[in-house]
């Protein structure tokens, strides 16, 4: 870049005295006018075939110099410039306001001009010399320009300030590459890095690390600084020892043959190992040979693969070792897979049935059956077609015809996949089948004995309900007598004078005698039976909770007499000196 250098600064000094000269005195003869004239049009003629826009300016700010390129930067005149008051008009066609500028902090470097340094993208000195970048608005029909200047102050012969000098360059274009140069940079680096495998540089020499985008990092666990550091040995598990899988032998490989492919073993910064896919190409970056890698993490995949794999190895072993025949068509019905129990049931394998067509032709030999076999299916698929979401069909029972003509009957049910395919699972019912006729004619056979079970049962129930009756006549027969025969004459012995040992011989007889006849009363409910008819009569008014002012009403006997019956009842029924409540004992007998 130009700047104005030593002997256009001596130059306009000796312009700038001598001017000053000739305004303070008349010149002292023809040579010095002709001095002044010739050095005046030396130092024109100098800067005006500068490229850069140069203009000067006294101690006290008046413009006294402004080349051509200066006039075609800012559209302003030479003449409309020159010596005008110190009023920064210089400024207006840059900014559209008087103000200082870079200039004026060159001519006032010892005074305080911080807030000119502010109005400017950057300022830098070197000793005399300030440089500075800048945006002038008011420039190019006011869409503005980028300029780049350097300004400084302009000495006398004793070096003093004697005014400035500054050179302005638009860098517009510059600075428009520079932003779409950076722009297109930040592209690069975001694409770079959002690719989300790791992106890995490599010096083909030396085998460094020359560059690496974000997920490189992530996936090895490195910062950006780190990684630089690194080659690519210090990323394989395998040791670099080994001359078949070092990474030397994959630079010669990929020298040979570009791009290529492989899959690797890595390691992380905590030494954790992972598999990784590599893709590498050799590619021509800044002038130089690298080696472009691309990794992905595969260990994921690796593990999902043997998964997938497992799985397949199940699924083979369950279909093989199903108890019943399964089969796999497509939607045009050609036949994928048979299982081995549908070849033990059938006899068929995929060369003699590899179609529904011909399975449906040798299964259902005669055409009428087969007709209405292919019709029930035909309604199966059907449903399929109108309904998407229906996976399971109904299931059906046929009678099928093997290879060696021999019959049997199959249970079918078709299941959609979501792949689009089909799975037909078949069961051999056929045991079943006759087994369940066999039941049907066995259970025909007891439904006709139980009939005749039931007829004797009805009969036997008849015989035992008056069997039971003749027993509880009886039962109250013999209670009736003995209450009527035999105990009042019990009663009587014990109200007659006997001796102690008489007394005694009663009472045991009293009590053999309700030994015998209990189980009688506990079944009919009739526990107090022993009891006098007016002891029954009171119980019963007793039960159902008459007092015993009603019952003296009721049977016209006196409260003492109730109060004496009342004492008998509870001695006979064992509540003597028991705190027991009558009634409710009387409610839980009968």
């Amino acid at each position: 870049m130009t700047t104005p250098d030593r002997i256009t600064l001596k130059l306009d000094m000796k312009l700038h005295n001598r001017r000053q000269s000739i305004r303070n005195r008349r010149p002292s003869g023809r040579e010095d006018i002709k001095g002044y004239v010739m050095d005046t049009v030396l130092f024109n003629s100098i800067i005006d075939i500068l490229p850069d826009a140069i203009f000067a300016i006294d101690k006290n700010g008046k413009v006294i110099a402004w080349n051509r390129s200066m006039e075609a930067m800012t559209g302003i005149k030479r003449e409309d410039v020159l010596d005008n008051e110190a009023d920064y008009a210089y400024a207006v066609p840059f900014y559209g306001t008087r103000r200082p500028l870079l200039i004026d902090l060159a001519l006032h470097a010892n005074q305080d001009m911080q807030n000119i340094e502010s109005c400017y993208d950057y300022v830098k000195r070197l000793n005399n010399s300030i440089y500075a970048e800048t945006f002038a608005p008011e420039l190019n029909d006011r869409k503005g320009a980028y300029l780049w200047g350097v300004a400084a102050p302009l000495l006398d012969e004793g070096g003093n300030y004697i005014g400035a000098i500054e050179a302005i360059r638009d860098i517009t274009e510059i600075k428009e590459r520079e932003n779409a140069l950076r722009q297109s940079e930040e592209k690069y680096r975001a694409i770079f890095n959002a690719v989300n495998d790791a992106i890995i540089i490599i010096d083909k020499e030396t085998q460094a690390i020359f560059d690496v985008n974000d997920r490189m990092g992530r996936m090895f666990g490195y910062t950006y600084e780190e990684a630089l550091k690194l080659n690519l040995n210090d990323l394989s598990a395998i040791s670099s020892s080994n001359s078949e899988d070092s990474f030397n032998n994959l630079f010669c490989e990929v020298s040979k043959k570009s791009p290529h492919a492989t899959e690797w073993i890595s390691k992380d910064k905590d030494g954790h190992q992972f598999m990784i896919e590599m893709n590498m190409r050799c590619a021509l970056i800044d002038g130089h040979e690298r080696l472009l890698i691309t990794a992905r993490d595969i260990e994921d995949r690796k593990m999902m693969e043997k998964h997938l794999e497992y799985e397949k190895q199940r699924l083979h072993t369950l279909t093989e070792e199903a108890p019943f025949g399964i089969v796999f068509f497509n939607g045009d019905g050609q036949y994928i897979y048979v299982n081995t129990k549908f070849k033990e049931m059938f006899g068929y394998d995929l060369n003699d049935i590899p179609d529904g067509k011909t399975w449906f032709r040798k299964a259902y030999p005669d055409p009428e059956y087969r007709h209405r076999v292919i019709g029930l299916w035909l309604n199966d698929v059907e449903k399929f077609r109108r309904d998407t979401s229906t996976r399971e069909g109904k299931q059906w029972t046929f009678t099928v015809t093997c290879k060696d003509n021999k019959q049997k009957i199959i249970s079918f049910i078709v299941v959609k996949l979501p792949t689009g395919e089909y799975l037909l699972t078949l069961e051999d019912i056929t045991e079943q089948k006759m087994a369940e006729q066999e039941l049907k004619k066995r259970k025909e056979e007891l439904d006709i004995k139980s009939s005749n079970l039931e007829e004797l049962n009805a009969a036997l129930k008849v015989l035992l309900r008056e069997r039971e009756n003749d027993k509880t006549e009886l039962e109250s027969r013999i209670l009736n007598n003995v209450k009527e025969l035999v105990v009042p004459y019990i009663e009587k012995l014990k109200r007659s004078h006997l001796g102690a040992e008489h007394m005694t011989y009663v009472d045991i007889i009293e009590t053999n005698l309700n030994d015998i006849v209990s189980p009688f009363l506990q079944r009919m409910g009739l526990k107090f039976s022993r009891l006098t008819p007016t002891e029954i009569e009171i119980a019963n008014l007793i039960k159902h909770g008459k007092q015993t002012k009603d019952i003296c009403n009721l049977l016209c006997m006196s409260k003492g007499a109730i109060n004496f019956h009342r004492n008998n009842i509870r001695k006979k029924l064992g509540l003597n000196k028991k705190k027991i409540n009558l009634r409710s004992f009387l409610l839980s007998i009968t």
